[in-house]
């Protein structure tokens, strides 16, 4: 026997064969309740969709309404704040060429 035929041995799972399922395997309508005590693999499962749920909820923002409200205020004054400097800019280069059109114009 040589090294390679021990790995293979050692190896082998043993997957169950199709008569080898329980009966309620495919039924999705089946009530796996009464079936002994829970897999370590659906334990793993429910703690792990647990810290999932809790992950989510603290994720998730609650509404409030008041902190809706006074964002908008803040975000209304700084947006009338920089149009009248957008505005302010605008009269002020325009009235810089218009002090140059008269200068030039009129030669003062």
């Amino acid at each position: 026997m040589s090294a390679l035929d021990l790995f293979s041995q050692e190896d082998t799972v043993h997957h169950p064969g199709s008569t080898e399922w329980p009966i309620w395997h495919d039924d999705p309508t089946h009530d796996q309740q009464g079936q002994g005590a829970p897999q370590r693999h659906d334990i793993a499962l429910a703690g792990y969709l647990e810290k999932q749920q809790a992950w989510r909820a603290s994720a998730v923002r609650r509404f409030d309404l008041s902190a809706a409200v006074d964002r908008a205020h803040v975000l209304a004054a700084r947006a009338a704040k920089n149009a009248v400097q957008l505005i302010d800019g605008i009269g002020l280069t325009l009235s810089k060429a218009h002090s140059q059109f008269s200068k030039t114009l009129w030669g003062r």
